[in-house]
């Protein structure tokens, strides 16, 4: 049997309308919420960017599913770690996208995946990231959740229900990522398929109630109307759905040929939509141009935003915190009598823990000298 799309009509964000149509999902897709459960909702806080902006995934999305878990007597954390998490920003980033709103309402904790540490999680079978990093939330979750906003992508075409699963992995190592095991778009596929592998969301929800569209996934794309919500326990067969919805080859998101190659889905048309849409319905949306596939010495956009971690050596007291929190064992204690912290950058993934580890803040991060303006003119541009 094929897996099943559930796609609902949601003409705009009303919490009561968004949580009747979850309920009717569930229902079609012939499945509950979990009940008494650790539940880790993952919606896509791409940025410090405001609901109207549709960069976000809807407060109110948030809000029903945080309903119908609360009345099911679960714990709820909500999790991300943003595009632009520099010091504090993802925390800001729930701020102006309402979501921290919604926790302080329903007792769900707020996590910065930065802030809050990451592991190394092994899969023998994945293509490229056999040990990808990712938060160490996921030892104390009995299921994710998977809340993503339906926008189109310069560098991947969709920010879809596998994508949005990137942003488990913490801080600076999203952009390290990009380019380990090879910095193309179907190389990047086969990444995210390692990671979904690893995570297997429970469920995925996608706000398509408004879209974004043109140069996304960041405030300078286009919203558009979509009034849609769609669930499905597969997200392969979402992001094909979807695909076809707003008009490009689900064969262009690498990863669903990558999911296909690894048996995920039979193939991109190997799903049933049920709900209210048994049909496919065509909300064309307009596509950017792709960007380059381009190495790390070339691209742009990681130099602008790579921060690496760099110690102070007049406020380090050799306390070895940092050195335990490192993933990658890129830290040391030198054993030359001076007891002081070395970072091997070659080893480091930029991931920060020794950042937000450090007791005394002597582990700062430090990039090129257009890395601090580049993140002033963002704030103040709000994109």
């Amino acid at each position: 049997m094929n897996p099943l799309v559930a796609i609902m009509r949601v003409e705009r964000y009303d919490v009561s309308l968004i949580r009747n149509a979850i309920a009717r999902s569930l229902d079609a897709l012939g499945c509950g919420l979990p009940r008494g459960a650790r539940v880790l909702l993952k919606p896509n806080v791409i940025s410090q960017n405001y609901p109207a902006q549709s960069t976000t995934t809807h407060p109110s999305v948030i809000e029903a599913l945080c309903a119908m878990l609360r009345d099911n007597g679960c714990s709820i954390a909500i999790g991300e770690s943003s595009a632009f998490w520099q010091p504090g920003h993802t925390r800001r980033g729930f701020r102006t996208s309402g979501i921290a709103d919604v926790a302080d309402r329903y007792g769900a904790e707020l996590v910065a995946f930065e802030e809050d540490g990451g592991k190394l999680y092994h899969r023998d079978d994945n293509r490229i990231l056999k040990d990808a990093l990712l938060t160490r939330r996921l030892d104390s979750t009995d299921y994710v959740i998977n809340v993503p906003k339906l926008k189109t992508h310069a560098f991947f075409r969709l920010s879809g229900a596998v994508k949005n699963l990137f942003g488990l992995v913490p801080g600076g190592t999203k952009y390290e990522y990009h380019f380990v095991g090879g910095y193309g778009r179907e190389e990047f596929g086969e990444k995210l398929v390692d990671i979904e592998r690893i995570v297997n969301p429970y469920l995925t929800v996608t706000d398509a109630i408004v879209g974004l569209e043109g140069n996304g996934p960041a405030a300078i794309g286009t919203p558009i109307p979509t009034g849609l919500l769609i669930a499905s326990r597969n997200p392969f067969a979402l992001d094909c759905a979807v695909s076809r919805i707003i008009g490009i080859d689900p064969l262009s998101v690498q990863t669903i040929p990558a999911g296909i190659r690894r048996g995920l889905i039979q193939d991109e048309t190997a799903f049933e939509p049920v709900g209210d849409c048994t049909e496919l319905p065509s909300v064309p949306y307009r596509m950017p141009a792709l960007s380059k596939e381009e190495d790390r010495e070339s691209n742009l956009l990681y130099r602008v935003i790579c921060v690496r971690p760099v110690v102070s050596r007049s406020r380090c007291d050799a306390c070895g915190i940092c050195v335990s929190h490192c993933p990658f064992g890129a830290i040391s204690l030198d054993n030359d009598g001076t007891r002081r912290v070395t970072i091997d950058h070659e080893r480091c993934m930029n991931c920060y823990m020794c950042h937000y580890s450090c007791p005394r803040k002597a582990v700062s991060l430090r990039g090129e000298w257009y890395a601090p303006l580049a993140y002033a003119l963002r704030r103040l541009a709000r994109i």
